[in-house]
């Protein structure tokens, strides 16, 4: 690319079935750099084969205790040579459209500023797929390398590093595909470990509680949701965004109706909707 060297990056572990499409789709660009985190499953022994016959796969098996998805994407990205400008982390089971690169030589030409080219992504697996913004959020997975770091334990994602200004261009040509296999949950029961054990240790992290209070709601875990909703309308920040006032609408209409909470279930109610008040 004429605007500098390129990175297909991501973390793996188990998923051998998806490497050959992965690596065919990431063919077009400079670097495709593999970080698997502890296979079993004949993936690393698969990378080692491709790796020998491919100068531009770089690859490296490393384990991490504790298990925080950002710290492996954070490494994974530190393995890209330093050359490399711009960067494209899909999942293992995603891939870009084959446009893709031509598409950011495009983009960048038209807006030489552009720090990240979000793009919508296809949920193939599921029964709605998604088309594009105003509709749902695009994905970020487009990014210039020195300008952006992982933040998150789990549900990870990318953020700006710098004070200065960001400029996201949204692309309606190019599309990310989410070819997930069907018989994966949508929520894993070491995603729900990982939630309550980072709200157990970091009940200010409302990023990571609202996926913990959504898996409550769609229990009915009334027990559980009632105090993790009210720990995230006391913690978060953004008084105005959807999810808070959603949940304080939610939470009121809890303490005004629902007749099975408990006396200390309503205090704690109370509290929260009395610190809303002033």
């Amino acid at each position: 690319m004429k605007h500098g060297k390129t990175a297909v990056y991501t973390i793996l572990k188990n998923e051998a079935k998806y490497i050959e499409k992965w690596l065919y789709y990431a063919d077009p660009f400079d670097y495709k750099v593999l970080l698997d985190t502890g296979s079993t499953d004949g993936s690393w022994e698969l990378l080692q084969e491709y790796a020998s016959k491919d100068p531009k796969l770089i690859i490296e098996q490393k384990t991490f205790t504790p298990w925080h998805f950002s710290v492996a994407r954070n490494y994974n990205m530190s393995m890209i040579p330093e050359e490399v400008v711009w960067c494209l982390s899909p999942d293992l089971d995603e891939y870009f459209s084959i446009n893709t690169h031509d598409m950011m030589e495009v983009i960048i030409d038209a807006v030489p500023t552009v720090t990240n080219i979000a793009t919508t992504r296809l949920d193939i697996y599921s029964p709605t797929v998604f088309v594009g913004p105003p509709n749902h959020i695009p994905s970020n997975k487009i990014h210039r390398k020195a300008d952006y770091h992982w933040v998150q334990p789990i549900y990870e994602h990318l953020r700006w590093k710098h004070e200065g200004y960001e400029n996201e261009v949204y692309s309606e040509e190019i599309f990310l595909i989410h070819d997930q296999d069907f018989k994966k949950k949508e929520r894993s029961e070491l995603y729900i470990k990982m939630l309550r054990e980072e709200y157990a240790t970091n009940p200010t992290n409302t990023w990571c509680l609202w996926f913990l209070i959504y898996h409550f709601y769609k229990s009915k875990n009334i027990a559980e949701y009632i105090p993790a909703v009210c720990d995230y309308l006391r913690y978060h920040t953004k008084k105005d965004d959807k999810n808070y006032t959603d949940l304080l609408k939610d939470i009121t209409n809890i303490y005004l109706y629902e007749r099975s909470i408990t006396e200390d279930q309503k205090k704690m109610i109370f509290e929260v909707i009395k610190g809303n008040l002033v």
